[in-house]
């Protein structure tokens, strides 16, 4: 746009979308239980005290479980989705009507006399 003088490009990243694989949550907590209690089951079988030997055997099985399903688990893992967008640093001349100067762009902020702006989607 003529009388628009851009000083600065500056790159915008944003995150859209950051969802958490509640699926991939709940197996990790099911099959970790399930380690520990058979890790638990077998250990108090060995031991002559049954519960104390249960306890620390399904203690040993959660760590295990838990380590095994954070391997696991970060396979089901998504990258949260991005939107990059540009921001520009300009000076608007006297001979820029701000009417246009809006129509055209998406003010963020503004220093003094200069604008921080998108521009607006086309339609």
């Amino acid at each position: 746009m003529d009388g628009v003088t851009i000083l600065n490009e500056i790159e915008v990243v944003q995150v859209v979308n950051d969802t958490f694989n509640y699926t991939a949550a709940f197996i990790t907590l099911i099959v970790t239980i399930l380690i520990g209690a058979v890790v638990g089951f077998f250990i108090g079988r060995i031991n002559y005290n049954e519960f104390m030997g249960a306890m620390i055997g399904a203690l040993i099985g959660f760590a295990l479980g838990t380590c095994v399903m954070a391997v696991v688990g970060s396979a089901f893992s998504y990258p949260p989705e991005t939107k990059t967008t540009m921001r520009y640093e300009v000076t608007v001349d006297d001979s820029v009507s701000l009417t246009e100067f809006y129509e055209h762009y998406i003010v963020v902020e503004q220093h003094d006399e200069i604008f921080v702006v998108e521009e607006k989607p086309h339609e």
